[in-house]
């Protein structure tokens, strides 16, 4: 799980910046002379696009929380809740 985890991670942190770059550089051109139609649905596409890093990334969380749980079981729980 940590090689696949950490190589997912730094691919989404890649992507996921790369995203950001491109938005703020859209952000820019809508602040200055602004966008064409053209533009903006590349922009939402843009978005749509990191909020989907975003969900995978809580997915990968939650899997990886429930594995914790599963291999360490009650012992990650504290004495009073056994």
């Amino acid at each position: 799980m940590k090689g696949w985890g950490a190589n997912l991670g730094a691919d989404l942190r890649a992507r996921k910046g790369d995203l950001l770059d491109q938005i703020k550089v859209l952000d820019g051109l809508a602040d200055g002379p602004g966008l064409s139609p053209d533009d903006w649905i590349r922009r939402y596409s843009l978005e749509a696009s990191l909020m989907d890093i975003y969900k995978s990334e809580q997915l990968f969380w939650q899997r990886r929380g429930g594995q914790n749980w599963l291999l360490k079981g009650m012992r990650t729980l504290p004495t009073s809740r056994r």
